[in-house]
């Protein structure tokens, strides 16, 4: 008769798991996600823990794992997107299709040239508390006061290189609601590379 081996307690597995985690090891992740059923559901949150979007097909496979699996979407807790990956209509339909799944986002980073507010808002985030700029354009001024009104809980704010036409008074009748309004939580604010004539702050 054979013996069974030892189940280890899940504890112990967790911890087995999140030292991958540390090593960025998402290979293994997967791996481990296949294991058994005491390995899943630690494995699967580790691996959509964090996410990048670098490219169109990366988008869509989280699109149709969403879809298929709604609960993932709690999971992500840190989302880096490069925008100048997706150019189409199309392409920033997925995007904010993409994000309404974002329950629990705390770190959002955006990267390259943000699209007009004309062809994509973000959905209100109100989870989101840490906002990384890196290497960002803004096409309008407005463009970047309708991301912060998307993101209403912003305490961390760190922009690393930042372009965009200078803003209009803060006083201006065209937009009442002053960019301070939209960073009234905030507690750090982090600036590198951006010309004191256009920042808002």
């Amino acid at each position: 008769m054979r013996s069974r081996l030892p189940r280890l307690p899940q504890e112990i597995i967790d911890l087995i798991i999140y030292s991958l985690v540390r090593g960025e090891d998402r290979l293994t992740l997967r791996s481990c996600s296949l294991t058994c059923r005491a390995w899943l559901s630690t494995s699967r949150a580790q691996l959509f823990r964090f996410v990048v979007f670098h490219n169109h097909s990366a988008v869509l496979r989280l699109s149709a794992i969403l879809e298929q699996s709604p609960y993932i979407g709690d999971f992500i807790r840190r989302l880096e997107l490069h925008f100048d990956k997706f150019k189409s209509p199309n392409d920033l339909h997925i995007l904010q299709s993409v994000f309404v799944w974002t329950r629990s986002l705390h770190s959002l980073v955006l990267t390259d040239v943000f699209p007009t507010a004309n062809n994509f808002v973000l959905p209100e985030m109100a989870s989101v508390s840490e906002l990384i700029l890196w290497r960002m354009s803004f096409r309008a001024a407005n463009d970047f006061r309708v991301l912060m009104a998307s993101l209403p809980n912003i305490r961390a704010l760190r922009i690393f290189s930042l372009r965009m036409p200078a803003l209009l008074p803060l006083e201006s009748d065209e937009y009442p609601k002053q960019v301070s309004d939209y960073v009234a939580n905030m507690h750090q604010l982090e600036l590198d590379r951006c010309p004191a004539a256009i920042h808002p702050f």
